[in-house]
């Protein structure tokens, strides 16, 4: 174990909190981020690329919604009552979709059922969305996801309980699907009459499976549309699918409704990120000659051949612009300059390291942040483990970050003499559980006055960043065969 820390970096800190911030934030492990519900598809034959609805389909992905029945090629019309279910959203400048799916029946002869609800906000202008989707099935633990993109950022829970991973938003990626997409175009309905949706006049239209492009001409369909007059959105859409007359008891066979609303039309002001999860800092410059370039929720890091000299200048220049104010007039500190705005600070480190710097920024809004406990939380003790193989004050931490009791095989990589702004990294092992290790830091740290910026885990390795007015500490944590490898980089 004490091979794998000897192996670790000299103490940068920006090299200790980008290996696990590359690939996750907001307190999260990495996994793929869906995008979007998945598409629907069919059976095997191929649709002509000339039917409606296909423009609205964006690609497949892996969210568990089922098929919608598959079309049947489009023949000429003269005309079509709903073309696109997505017709008139584009005109709106913020909606929410919210579709409901249940499928009942038997799986191979088996009870079956499941029950998928999405929910889809949208800001026209700004592009900004947020997606919830919920399912729960026969057989499965029921599963939450919540994306969100907001500004360019793009944000990821996986499970209601979960952190929120952050990174910057991809078009190509993270763009969702319109819940339109779910639904089929309709050729033919007998108007029901007219009645106001959301808050908005209708008119009620009623349909069966003669008025649906579908292959299966035997499937007994119905469902209601309610339509925007003046051209307007799809303001309700349901359709039911009764299973089949005679069972065989293999694969799904079960009735499946689907059911669309539009609601919250143009009363959508703003999407907010959630509380603890620090934007994505697309906002901050990095140098031009920058390379490496890790942008996370209220982090970012990157190395320059740069001096720090030249950085702080660039910073100097490009950040006041942007309403972020110097800590203290006159020349910062060497290697660190804190800036604020309003009650937001945003702290740079820059480490040398052998081709030039290793520059991190790290953002603290604590309007976003969570509401601090209102009692001191209880200790969560650490296991027994041998004893330390050095005193906690010999360790050459500072006296306010502490080291835990049983720390064994504790080397201190940093320099003899470290100057004011230089790292004093230690590495350690322990046993216990990487959780443990966590809560015995985040009631000492909050204890000794420093303040949580930022919890992550990635691949096995989690790390914590803290910050107690200009200083920086971070805190890595990797669990390997049943012991923990620690780093602790620190300010002195």
């Amino acid at each position: 174990m004490m091979q794998l820390l000897r192996r670790q970096s000299r103490g940068l800190l920006a090299a200790l909190v980008a290996s696990a911030l590359l690939v996750a934030s907001c307190s999260s492990s990495e996994s793929p981020a869906p995008t979007s519900p998945a598409a629907p598809t069919g059976s095997s034959s191929s649709q002509p690329s000339s039917t409606p609805q296909e423009a609205s389909v964006p690609p497949k992905t892996n969210a568990p919604l089922d098929s919608r029945p598959q079309p049947a090629p489009a023949a000429p019309r003269t005309a079509t009552l709903l073309p696109d279910p997505a017709v008139g959203l584009a005109g709106l400048k913020s909606y929410r979709g919210v579709l409901d799916q249940t499928l009942k029946g038997t799986m191979d002869g088996k009870p079956f059922e499941r029950r998928t609800h999405i929910e889809h906000s949208v800001i026209t202008q700004s592009g900004d969305q947020e997606v919830i989707t919920e399912v729960q099935a026969t057989g499965s633990k029921p599963s939450y996801t919540r994306t969100l993109r907001v500004s360019d950022g793009f944000y990821l829970q996986s499970g209601k309980d979960a952190p929120f991973q952050a990174r910057p938003f991809n078009e190509q990626e993270d763009v969702p699907a319109q819940l339109t997409a779910f639904l089929l175009p309709i050729l033919e309905a007998s108007r029901a009459g007219s009645e106001t949706v959301s808050g908005t006049a209708a008119t009620h239209f009623r349909f069966s499976q003669s008025g649906l492009p579908l292959a299966d001409k035997g499937m007994a369909v119905s469902g209601d549309v309610w339509i925007a007059e003046n051209g307007g959105p799809v303001l309700k859409y349901t359709i039911e699918i009764q299973p089949p007359a005679k069972a065989t008891g293999k694969g799904l066979e079960a009735s499946k409704s689907w059911s669309y609303a539009l609601d919250k039309i143009n009363a959508i002001d703003r999407i907010e990120l959630p509380r603890g999860c620090p934007p994505v800092m697309t906002d901050i410059p990095a140098m031009p000659n920058a390379n490496n370039i890790v942008r996370r929720g209220g982090y970012m890091a990157y190395s320059t051949p740069s001096q720090t000299t030249a950085v702080l200048d660039f910073y100097g220049q490009r950040l006041p612009p942007l309403g972020w104010k110097p800590e203290r007039p006159g020349r910062p500190t060497e290697g660190v300059q804190e800036y604020t705005q309003g009650n937001k600070s945003l702290t740079l480190l820059m480490e040398k390291q052998e081709n030039g710097l290793a520059v991190s920024a790290f953002l603290y809004d604590p309007s976003i942040m969570p509401a601090p406990p209102t009692a001191t939380p209880r200790s969560t003790p650490l296991p027994p483990a041998a004893i330390a193989t050095v005193e906690p004050g010999r360790s050459g931490l500072p006296p306010d970050v502490p080291l835990p009791p049983g720390a064994t095989g504790v080397a201190n990589l940093s320099a003899a003499a470290p100057s004011e702004t230089s790292m004093i990294s230690v590495q350690f092992n322990a046993t216990g559980s990487a959780q443990e290790m966590l809560s015995f830091y985040k009631e000492k740290m909050s204890a000794g006055g420093w303040t949580l910026l930022t919890e992550t885990e990635a691949g096995g390795t989690q790390v914590q960043a803290w910050q107690k007015q200009s200083r920086i500490t971070a805190i890595s944590i990797v669990s390997e065969g049943g012991a923990l490898a620690v780093t602790v980089a620190a300010m002195p």
